[in-house]
């Protein structure tokens, strides 16, 4: 330590690199979104199905002031953008009996995007939650107090982390400070409204159920889209979207604020970001472009969307809003890419989908000259370039 100038006894080392790995893991956008909770042992002590409400342990003595913390740290990374839901194996009257009832309860339903009570199997209440709320099962945590459970889910989805509460309760606030993956270097709006935006997900797809085909769900939506240029406040939000989107991204090119802001002081790239909102409510910037200008071609160097708005014709404006923004600025040709992943799958056929000629295995051209794109007819679109 002296002969280093080191401040660091040997032995704080591993904490120190525990730290800068969670920093790493949430700078190249592997953060979790969503927490899966179990009820009884695991948000208030007992079972509520066998004791009741008034005789569960929830409250300012020990063991329900154990139970009272570990719901504030959850309330915590709630505000902070990772999303809450439900897998208990209980009758759903009796567990919102205590959300509803229970002095102390500090978690309420609305912090909750989803919720699976019923007394099916884990791991397909799992894989339910992971479909209602259009998110990967490798993006969930599951807590859960019972050992078999865990194991179950563990060996069903084994993309999931599970995580098992200890049976010593004074522990269990601190559980919620060592989960993998729920960092976030910086908040954006969207991560701040990210529960109530689930929440309104969950209505949207009820709507899409009860529509007699797409096109009127698309109509009964109201979508409102505005296209418009970065600017400071939008940069942390359209960085982080490069870093953590994956489904709907044409190339999967992942750049820090500081790559947007050079792209904004270069005169042959320009960056948009894409906002949505609805009749049940504001999804915040769900969508990038970025395009780079060379002589009387422009390239899409980047088209995404995030998950939650795909399948809505969204992308189909956006093309169009490009093809003629690059004729406006002197383009006559409109080259796209797909740069195949893992992942991005559902993004293969978009520009085809857009009548542009595949030219190569994964490049795709448009004639400006002589080919003309439509708007979707289901939203309404604003542009402030």
């Amino acid at each position: 330590m002296f002969f280093s100038s080191n401040p660091f006894k040997q032995s704080a080392y591993i904490e120190i690199a525990y730290d800068l790995g969670r920093y790493i893991f949430s700078a190249l956008g592997k953060n979790k979104k969503c927490i899966v909770l179990d009820l009884d042992n695991t948000l208030w002590g007992g079972v509520v199905g066998e004791d009741g409400i008034q005789g569960i342990s929830l409250g300012h003595d020990y063991p329900g002031n154990c139970f009272v913390d570990f719901q504030k740290e959850l309330l915590k990374l709630y505000h902070r953008g990772i999303i809450l839901a439900i897998n208990s194996k209980n009758n759903e009257s009796d567990a919102f009996e205590v959300f509803d009832n229970h002095p102390d309860m500090v978690l309420q339903k609305k912090h909750f995007a989803a919720w699976q009570i019923n007394w099916s199997d884990k791991a397909n209440n799992i894989q339910q939650l992971a479909k209602d709320l259009n998110i990967g099962i490798d993006s969930m945590i599951f807590i859960d107090d019972n050992p078999a459970e865990c194991e179950w889910v563990k060996s069903q989805c084994p993309e999931c982390t599970v995580v098992q509460l200890p049976k010593q309760y004074y522990l269990l606030p601190s559980i919620i400070k060592t989960l993998p993956g729920i960092d976030r270097i910086k908040l954006t709006d969207e991560d701040k409204k990210k529960g109530a935006m689930y929440q309104a997900q969950i209505k949207r797809k009820k709507l899409k159920n009860s529509a007699s085909d797409l096109g009127t769900f698309l109509h009964e939506l109201m979508m409102e889209i505005v296209i418009k240029k970065s600017e400071p406040f939008t940069i942390p939000r359209i960085s982080q979207l490069t870093q953590k989107t994956n489904q709907f991204n044409m190339t999967t090119r992942r750049y820090t604020e500081q790559d947007i802001m050079a792209f904004d002081n270069a005169s042959k790239h320009h960056v948009f970001s894409v906002s949505s909102k609805d009749r049940f409510g504001d999804n915040g910037i769900v969508g990038v472009i970025i395009l780079k200008f060379e002589e009387k071609i422009c390239i899409i160097d980047t088209f995404l969307l995030s998950c939650r708005v795909i399948a809505r014709t969204i992308e189909q404006s956006m093309i169009a809003f490009v093809a003629d923004f690059a004729q406006k600025n002197g383009a006559e040709k409109l080259i796209g890419e797909y740069i195949p992943t893992a992942k991005n799958k559902p993004a293969c056929d978009v520009y085809l989908k857009m009548n542009m000629q595949k030219d190569g295995a994964n490049r795709f051209v448009a004639d400006l000259k002589h080919q003309k794109f439509e708007y979707s007819q289901y939203l309404k679109l604003i542009i402030d370039d």
